[in-house]
Order: C-alpha cells, then structure tokens, then sequence
C-alpha cells in the first residue's frame, strides 16, 4: 500500500518505517517492521482461509481461531473489501462471506 506524503512521492508504509529505524543503533527493529508487514499479509491469507472452510463463521471466531483481536479482524476486513477479495453477502447477523476474485490493474 502507498499514499501521497505532501503531494509528491508515493512511499510504502514499510520504507517509512525502514528509514525511521535505518539510524537506531537496535538493527532488530527493522526486523520487527518487515515481520509486522509479513503479519498483516499472514492475517489476511487465514481470514481468506477461513471463510472459504467456513461462509458463515463471525469476526469474534476469526479473532479467536486467528489469535488477533476483533479490531485487527475489523480492519483486515476492510482490506480485504477493498481489495476486491472479500465481500459480506446479506446481514450482519445470519449473512455469510464470500472470497471474491481479485481486482486487476
């Protein structure tokens, strides 16, 4: 994922946090920012896993079967929907999930 810093370059989440850490005498620090980049990912693979075993399975069982919290639950979700890979089929209560294809371009 990418933003706008000021206007004028695109720049990763990671390369900023990368460059933040690249003069910390701690050099594990930096291996702490690439495993919280891989984790998100990691998350998100075993929502997509999840759904497929399971259409109807809630944010609460992902959160427990996963071991992250509802709000990381939440907020990979959102991700997911964004990405075009995860759409929410009916209500919140007694609808199900389902892993849609990815979007091109």
């Amino acid at each position: 994922m990418s933003f706008d810093l000021n206007g004028k370059n695109n720049i990763s989440f990671s390369s900023i946090l990368k460059k933040h850490f690249a003069g910390n005498k701690l050099n594990s620090d930096n291996r702490l920012v690439e495993r919280l980049v891989v984790k998100l990912a990691e998350s998100q693979r075993k929502i997509l896993e999840f759904v497929r075993m399971e259409p109807y399975i809630t944010i609460k069982e992902l959160s427990q079967k996963i071991g992250i919290s509802t709000t990381a639950v939440d907020k990979n979700i959102v991700l997911l929907k964004k990405k075009g890979m995860l759409k929410r089929i009916g209500p919140d209560k007694g609808g199900r999930w389902a892993e849609t294809k990815r979007k091109k371009g």
